[in-house]
């Protein structure tokens, strides 16, 4: 089946644990079917991406729910607010951010695996960039730089709407002419 990359990353949260494992085929210059085996790269870059931007929109959803269960905890009658419900509510937001994070890592490699464009390769190396700057953001710094955080997502989220458009167009047409 050819060589593959396996990149395995554990996400530890409190009372949350997940493991992700992310999983794309090398490209090997001493092969003969370099040709196809770049498409199919630049295929699977296409699909990270895509399921990036899919990932991305789940986000804000999640980001959502943390929001307005931890608005209904905290103004509930005689309730208190505790770091482990807060966590708890932004549990699922955490864990697939984290994702998200080891997706950006396999769509940086992927792009010099296959060969990409240089724009496309410092593009999918700018969004990982973003998206460590707001993972960092999420936890530390005063509330005006944390307020960062969403607008950021909304940056990456329009960076890989970008990487699925600009790799979908300069998809190579193949014939089934002979």
């Amino acid at each position: 089946m050819g060589n593959l990359f396996v990149a395995t990353v554990a996400v530890q949260h409190p009372g949350l644990a997940v493991r992700s494992m992310v999983v794309f085929p090398m490209v090997s210059k001493s092969s003969n079917t370099t040709t196809s085996s770049a498409g199919g790269a630049r295929q699977l870059f296409c699909w990270l991406a895509a399921v990036f931007v899919l990932g991305a929109i789940i986000e804000f959803f999640l980001a959502g729910i943390g929001v307005f269960e931890t608005q209904r905890v905290g103004t509930t009658a005689g309730s208190t607010l505790t770091k482990h419900a807060f966590d708890n509510n932004f549990g699922p937001h955490i864990v697939l951010g984290s994702i998200l994070v080891v997706l950006t890592i396999a769509l940086v490699l992927v792009a010099f695996i296959a060969r990409l464009e240089r724009r496309l390769k410092l593009v999918s190396l700018g969004l990982f960039v973003v998206i460590a700057v707001q993972a960092a953001l999420a936890d530390s710094g005063p509330p005006a730089l944390r307020a960062l955080h969403p607008v950021l997502g909304v940056l990456a989220l329009g960076i890989g709407v970008h990487l699925v458009m600009a790799t979908r167009r300069r998809q190579p047409r193949t014939s089934t002419l002979s």
